[in-house]
């Protein structure tokens, strides 16, 4: 006789159930107010938390995100910069992903449809952002500080450490620590690697369990110098 107590839900397998919650910050991004909203509006804190955990990682090495998640807030790991230029990256491809969400397929980068980097400033023979880019990355740096203050903002940012305490059992009573045993330390920390969802195959960053000697800082500027010529040329065009 079958124990019908002993069935359980078939979950969908990890690169779907990635690529629904990808779908669903797609989804934001062209709603009337945009990536902005993701700090503003409680209802959207599970696209908030994809928008961190599969987008704005990518923007710190895995040592730092796998030492820092867990003992500070988002908006102290990640600059003002980071985040805004995330956005912006994502603003501009945000055709090609639904596209490619809706069909199934990558898309070529003959058929990409990119907002602001067709036809954009040249440097070095490589065509770069084109001024209304540079002019939208501006007002985003000073909506992503504004937002930052809100105290949904705050609460959000709170909610999602508390999330990685419990994936890293930092939740737990000294007691309890001292009591377990077993050797599931790591059972949970999947959760914490980063998997490029928008590249159409989900890959996972191979885990480093060493911690800095010290915490690296960083300021508003750094990541994304490193990450981009965007910032220099962007000091020279007077935002209009």
């Amino acid at each position: 006789m079958r124990d019908d107590s002993s069935e359980s839900t078939v979950e969908m397998p990890l690169p779907n159930r990635v690529q629904e919650r990808i779908n669903e910050l797609i989804k934001v991004g062209f709603s009337d107010e945009g990536l902005l909203t993701l700090r503003t509006n409680k209802d959207l804190y599970d696209e908030f938390e994809t928008f961190v955990n599969f987008c704005l990682v990518h923007f710190v090495t895995s040592m730092d995100w796998r030492y820092n998640a867990c003992n500070n807030v988002v908006s102290e790991i990640f600059s003002v910069t980071d985040e805004a230029f995330c956005i912006l990256l994502l603003e501009n491809n945000l055709l090609d992903y639904k596209k490619a969400a809706d069909e199934g397929r990558k898309i070529s980068r003959k058929e990409s449809q990119p907002r602001y980097t067709q036809g954009g400033i040249s440097m070095s023979n490589i065509k770069g952002w084109d001024r209304k880019g540079i002019r939208r990355y501006n007002k985003l740096v000073l909506a992503v500080h504004k937002n930052r203050l809100t105290e949904t903002s705050k609460e959000m940012e709170l909610q999602l450490k508390d999330h990685y305490m419990d994936i890293c059992g930092k939740k737990k009573s000294q007691t309890d620590a001292e009591d377990d045993d077993s050797d599931d330390d790591e059972s949970d920390e999947e959760e914490l690697e980063a998997y490029d969802g928008f590249a159409g195959t989900i890959q996972e960053t191979l885990a480093i369990d060493s911690t800095p000697k010290e915490k690296r800082q960083r300021t508003d500027n750094d990541s994304f110098v490193s990450a981009t010529g965007l910032c220099s040329v962007a000091t020279n065009i007077t935002p209009v």
